[in-house]
């Protein structure tokens, strides 16, 4: 799994924690591009259409397209599994990560029945 752990890299501001940004962030094509086109409106401004988020999502995999940091990108994003990770990250949207996510605990399960039954 990931070695980026969300509770690890939380720091307590006043009674509030905070993520910490990893280092590697700074060097992500997403950094001054603004995150609208990564996530949905707010939900004080409205939902958008499924033709609206594909062409959102469609913009944001352009930007991760050429980014220097996706494949850390998407360690850190699959880190979270309980589903706190929402929008596009490393070029993937939240059902490609649960996709992703499926197919690993089915790798890991297929290796664990080979090593179980190779002793």
């Amino acid at each position: 799994m990931s070695r980026y752990s969300p509770s690890r890299e939380m720091r307590v501001i006043g009674r509030i924690g905070v993520p910490k940004a990893p280092a590697w962030m700074e060097d992500a094509a997403c950094l001054r591009v603004g995150h609208e086109k990564f996530f949905g409106p707010a939900s004080d401004e409205g939902d958008e259409t499924e033709e609206e988020k594909e062409a959102r999502e469609d913009r944001a995999r352009e930007t991760c397209d050429g980014c220097p940091v996706r494949a850390q990108c998407k360690q850190y994003a699959t880190g979270f599994s309980n589903g706190l990770q929402v929008g596009v990250w490393h070029g993937g949207n939240d059902d490609q990560r649960k996709l992703d996510h499926r197919k690993e605990l089915r790798r890991a399960a297929e290796k664990r029945r080979r090593e179980r039954q190779a002793s």
